[in-house]
């Protein structure tokens, strides 16, 4: 459940300032109006669609839960029933528990966000102001303060009935949506909006200047992601309904106050949120971008292994890997970085799987490589296949020896024969055709080329979005090169995220074995003792042998470097004696193989961050010296080296650099089983 516990310790005075008459209230737009996830959402809400295999909806209202809300009334239009059905299958007696009510809110009928505003009023549920969410949103942002500074704006201001989200981000930032190219014009010091524009195929910005006369100062912004998080006062409610032609909530709601600010007196108010997250699941760009900050934990602690959901079971583990429990993985399977593992899953002998996020009872097959993409519950994958990029709905079955390219959806229960090769963007689908709320006809299917199933159909929408692509290489650059976090500069990611709290304890963690090794060194302490004080760490700080292993073996290489610096001493000589002095001390805490591969990313790691540069170039010495320590087994290197393969570029440089080690490793394990 929520990391703050809905802030009952430390917003339950303040609550009380406002909830003594009412309830903190809230309202989910579980309807997009939209069909960027065609062919999917034709059985499918994307509310329900797995992020990180967990349903978007239940990021949503754990966000509003976090943040002090106690009503939340779903609206919910097409596959209502799909999500009430959801809700009533434990999340609500999940939140009633912690007094948190959820209600689904059907608005059948309704064509845009505005008909829903008007349903709801005429409902009368809304008793004061209230928050108002899209339900493609995840964000970690401590709502309750924004509230309480609305209503009390409000007390001073009547006129002042929004307050509405925006996340400083740059203008290319993965998450923001092709669809938000937002300039807002601000009053620099109330930040009251006076001016907005979304319009993507202009490059310039018109307006009238008497706009602003009499500010002091103004500010234009084109650097701000629109959260789609609003805080309103009851009488927007009433003004939906008095205006029957509003239908947007941007292009409508927000123009119509700002042009008519004369007549009307309304104000609308931004707040810019910089050290928090919040982004919008909006196509499948922002799909493949936003399941990505889940994974890398900038929505911390929205992440998996705080297992929120309330039926989960993940363990993180080094490089953003994820499992859950009884996960079956082949001896010889690589699992790479960044990826996600369901319960109940199987991954046979020789597969790769990198970047991938896997759902749970997925059968996948020997010998197949999946990279960058996303499986659903109980999909099926048989030998020899090969997926980039794409989305493998729930149930769906792909044949053997077949290749999916990259941009591909193959939606619920399609079924894909052995040997064929979809070409990439292509999307599969059971359905014969998608109809709108309002009747119309958005893209239809035809049977497909010889798929291996006549239910098979290819999806053929009636308007091409070239935007709308899982494929992040045409517009940066993909996860095979491994950037943590493309269109983030280090610089500007300590400013616009708070460091995860497991980060930062590991990063204490990690100092504090240093600095131990560095005084047991300096004070020549005994071996034990320098155990006894590590362990004593490792219960204090509640981490694993992995992480003590990893944080000996940097302070080890620390002081050899630093014997090097000082003393003059050359540095293969410094790290040989430094590894061979300590090897005993590192063997305590690497217990098994996957342990020492683990130490063996950690060594990589170690390199990478030198900024000396000069302990990359020893990366293969380190490797040897450890084996001849009997620190590192043949078995875990050549594991590593495995892991390693399918990676491109410049991050194949520690493997490329062990080529000759490594081809003695192999020729030795061939002379040994010969003999």
């Amino acid at each position: 459940m929520s990391r703050k516990s809905h802030q009952k310790g430390k917003n339950s005075s303040a609550s009380s300032v406002i909830a003594v008459e009412n309830r903190l209230q809230a309202l989910i737009l579980a309807e997009s109006f939209d069909q960027r996830f065609s062919p999917i959402t034709i059985e499918l809400p994307r509310s329900l669609l797995p992020i990180v295999n967990l349903p978007l909806i239940e990021y949503t209202i754990e966000f509003l839960a976090s943040s002090g809300v106690q009503d939340i009334f779903v609206l919910c239009a097409s596959h209502s029933d799909k999500i009430e059905e959801y809700l009533e299958n434990g999340v609500l007696d999940r939140y009633r528990r912690l007094g948190v009510i959820i209600e689904s809110f059907p608005v059948f009928g309704c064509k845009s966000p505005g008909d829903a505003l008007r349903e709801v009023f005429r409902s009368q549920k809304i008793k004061s102001h209230f928050i108002f969410v899209n339900g493609d949103v995840i964000s970690n942002i401590d709502l309750f303060h924004i509230y309480k500074q609305h209503v009390d704006r409000y007390e001073k201001d009547k006129n002042a009935i929004a307050t509405v989200l925006y996340k400083k981000a740059k203008p290319i930032h993965f998450s923001r949506s092709s669809e938000d190219d937002t300039i807002l014009v601000l009053d620099k010091q109330s930040q009251q909006l006076l001016h907005l524009q979304n319009n993507p195929s202009s490059n310039s910005i018109s307006f009238a200047v008497e706009e602003f006369a009499g500010r002091s100062a103004i500010q234009f912004r084109y650097d701000l992601i629109d959260c789609g998080i609003d805080i309103y006062a009851p009488e927007v409610l009433g003004l939906f309904e008095d205006n029957f032609d509003w239908n947007e909530l941007r292009a409508d709601f927000f123009q119509g106050v700002i042009s008519n600010f004369e007549i009307l007196g309304y104000k609308i108010f931004s707040r810019i949120i910089t050290n928090e997250y919040a982004a919008r699941v909006r196509n499948l760009r922002t799909y493949h971008a936003v399941s990505k900050d889940v994974i890398r934990r900038w929505t911390y602690p929205m992440v998996p292994d705080q297992n929120f959901g309330g039926s989960t079971s993940y363990l993180h583990f080094r490089q953003f890997v994820y499992k859950e429990k009884n996960v079956t993985l082949s001896r010889d399977c690589t699992i790479g970085k960044e990826t996600v593992i369901g319960e109940g899953t199987t991954i046979g002998s020789d597969s790769n799987i990198l970047g991938s996020v896997i759902g749970r009872r997925c059968r996948i097959g020997n010998k197949v490589t999946i990279i960058d993409s996303f499986l659903w519950d109980d999909a099926v994958i048989e030998d020899n296949c090969s997926i980039r990029q794409s989305i493998i709905c729930y149930h769906a079955y792909v044949g053997e020896n077949t290749q999916i390219q990259q941009g591909c959806v193959l939606s619920l229960n399609v079924i894909v024969g052995s040997g064929n090769v979809l070409q990439a963007e292509t999307k599969l689908t059971t359905k014969e055709e998608g109809v709108d709320l309002v009747g119309h006809v958005y893209g239809t299917a035809s049977l497909a080329p010889d798929f291996g199933s006549p239910q098979t159909l290819l999806w053929k929408p009636l308007i091409v979005d070239q935007s709308n692509t899982l494929v992040l290489s045409t517009l940066k650059r993909t996860i095979s090169e491994q950037e943590p976090f493309p269109e983030f500069d280090t610089k500007e990611a300590e400013e616009t995220h708070q460091e995860p709290t497991l980060i930062k304890e590991q990063k204490d963690f990690v100092k504090e074995v240093k600095d131990t090794i560095s005084r047991g060194i300096s004070e020549n302490l005994e071996l034990d003792n320098i155990i006894l004080e590590i362990n004593g760490l490792k219960f204090a700080f509640n981490r694993d042998f992995c992480d003590c292993a990893n944080a000996v073996i940097a302070g080890i290489l620390d002081f050899a470097l630093l014997q090097h610096q000082k003393k003059n001493i050359d540095l293969n000589k410094s790290v040989k004696e430094a590894l061979t002095k300590w090897r005993v001390l590192i063997s305590k805490f690497v217990r098994d193989s996957e342990s020492q591969v683990e130490l063996i990313l950690a060594i990589q790691e170690y390199c990478e961050d030198d900024t000396t540069l000069k302990m990359e170039s020893k990366f293969q010495n380190i490797l040897n010296i450890l084996y001849d320590v009997e620190v590192l087994e043949e078995e875990s290197i050549l594991k590593w080296a495995k892991e390693q393969q399918p990676l491109e570029g410049d991050e194949r440089r520690f493997l490329d650099m062990c080529k000759v080690f490594l081809t003695w490793l192999r020729e030795a394990e061939e002379e040994e089983e010969e003999e």
